[in-house]
């Protein structure tokens, strides 16, 4: 995924931050596939919850 850099971010409709952007979405050859628009602060918060790779969730305590 290549961040546009042409395009300038705009409010995002589920957090309001002005992180709404468009990126392309390339094969490893450098294809372009397609393009898309992505929050960059909600895909942040996403990741921040996420549990890290190879580590398993933990239960809340009853």
């Amino acid at each position: 995924m290549l961040i546009s850099q042409e395009s300038r971010p705009v409010a995002c409709k589920e957090c309001s931050a002005p992180a709404l952007r468009v990126a392309r979405l390339v094969s490893s050859d450098g294809r372009l596939l397609g393009q898309t628009v992505f929050c960059a602060e909600c895909r942040r918060r996403r990741r921040e919850h996420e549990p890290a790779a190879g580590v398993a969730p933990t239960s809340p305590l009853p």
